[in-house]
């Protein structure tokens, strides 16, 4: 997934999160922060893929969340988490993992009277908790359906997310 910053007016919710970690009851602080594109991705040349984004993966929708009270907060992950992705040295690397303050909702979206939806009615969302930074690499090229180029990731945003299931509070 490719983030774009992104906002609009939007009345916070409060809503149930459920995933591997436990249950907890959160709210949003605003309206969404960015927009997530499925992508694919090479540090070496641009993908050249066909179709122009990985088939079969969600756009998301991103918020920033909190919880309502830290009594109704009962996500219970471990004090140390160990991970492993593409961007990470070939080693395991330790990650504290804080209290999740972001979570990103399947999205449909309409762009130049193409309509995309989510890939089925159950999909989950990404319930996200802060880490801690990890080495990456300097620059990637990207693809997705606004096109090719060039990315210098940054390690602002070390996330560790979750898939999670969001039912809104009535």
């Amino acid at each position: 997934l490719l983030c774009f910053n992104a906002s609009y007016a939007y009345k916070p919710v409060t809503l149930y999160v459920t995933n591997q970690f436990g249950k907890a009851t959160m709210k949003t602080t605003g309206g969404p922060n960015s927009l997530c594109l499925p992508t694919w991705k090479d540090n070496v040349s641009p993908p050249n893929q066909s179709p122009n984004q990985p088939p079969k993966l969600d756009h998301f929708t991103c918020y920033n969340v909190l919880p309502v009270s830290s009594g109704m907060y009962g996500m219970k992950a471990p004090a140390t988490t160990k991970v492993l992705d593409e961007f990470s040295a070939p080693t395991y690397v330790g990650e504290k993992i804080g209290t999740a303050n972001g979570l990103c909702v399947p999205t449909t979206k309409l762009v130049k009277s193409v309509l995309y939806q989510p890939q089925t009615d159950n999909d989950l969302s990404l319930l996200c908790f802060p880490g801690a930074s990890t080495p990456i690499w300097k620059m990637v090229y990207d693809q997705n359906q606004f096109g090719t180029g060039k990315i210098f990731p940054t390690n602002l945003r070390e996330e560790l997310c979750l898939p999670s299931t969001v039912v809104l509070s009535k």
